[in-house]
Formats: C-alpha cells, structure tokens, sequence
C-alpha cells in the first residue's frame, strides 16, 4: 500500500523557451527585426538620469548644509564647490560624448 504525499506547490507552465514565435505569421518582421533605439534616446535618458541625480544630491546638501556649518563653518561653502564642480565636469563629460557621436570624431580619450 502506498501512501500518497501531499503536493505542496503545483505550477502549471504556459510559457517555455521560444514561446514568442508561436503567433508569428511568417510576414517579415517591421524595420527588418531591428528593434533599437535610436541614440538621441539614450544621450536624453542618461542626461535626465544625471539632473535627477545631481537634484536630489543638491537638495541632500541643502537640508544638511546647516548641521555641517555647526561642524565647521566652512563645510557648506565646500560642499557647494564639489558638487557644482562634480555636475560641471560630468554635464561637460556627456556634451563632449555627444559632440563626439554627433560629428563622428573622438573627442574624448
């Protein structure tokens, strides 16, 4: 006599490896296949990406910008100096890249 065990977790699979292709027609596929983005896309992601970045940085030092003048008075001033120097040199980084895709010669190293 056996006794039956208790399933504990039953998945049923409705999807397995080359699924995709199972509603294709067999029509060419639109633009050749190519599905890329376009690259003006990924320069506006990645800059946006950045100004966010460098928005809540400057909001972070904004808020401690008092906590850090009790340290010491010069820490403000300072902070502000990095960060605008760092967003400077990183917004002049990503016009470079994009004069460098745009005109088709390195301008970076």
């Amino acid at each position: 006599m056996t006794t039956r065990r208790a399933e504990l977790i039953h998945l049923d699979v409705d999807r397995r490896l080359g699924h995709e292709w199972d509603e294709w027609d067999g029509t060419p596929l639109p633009n050749a296949g190519n599905f890329d983005a376009p690259p003006a896309l990924f320069f506006r992601w990645a800059v946006l990406s950045l100004l966010v970045a460098f928005g809540i940085l400057t909001a972070g030092l904004f808020l401690l910008a008092p906590r850090l003048a009790q340290l010491h008075p010069a820490l403000p001033a300072a902070g502000w100096s990095i960060l605008s120097i760092a967003a400077g040199l990183t917004l002049l980084w990503w016009a470079l890249l994009g004069l460098s895709y745009l005109t088709g010669r390195a301008m970076l190293p």
